[in-house]
């Protein structure tokens, strides 16, 4: 089993300076105590952010996801979700080293 990384870009609007970080500390005290999250890190350039998780598995992070989607997406970060990133919005990765 592998360990399994989630990369999610956000991008604040500049009429909201802090609201990416103020909803990153809801949802890390949310994710606390879940089954197989290891940890996350909030990453800032300017008003982008990249939040990357780190799960013990895939099997753990597709379990929450699909239990998320279930309860309708309810995370204070979806809003600064940047879906016009060129590829996508979120990548995952197997932790090979």
């Amino acid at each position: 089993m592998s360990r399994f990384r989630v990369l999610v870009r956000h991008r604040e609007p500049a009429d909201r300076p802090g609201a990416v970080e103020r909803a990153y500390r809801e949802v890390r005290a949310q994710l606390a105590g879940t089954a197989g999250y290891l940890h996350g890190d909030l990453l800032r350039d300017g008003n982008r952010y990249l939040l990357e998780m780190e799960w013990a598995s895939q099997a753990h992070f597709t379990a929450w996801e699909e239990a998320h989607r279930a309860a309708g997406h309810p995370s204070a970060l979806r809003p600064f979700q940047d879906r016009d990133h060129p590829g996508g919005h979120y990548e995952t990765y197997a932790v090979v080293t």
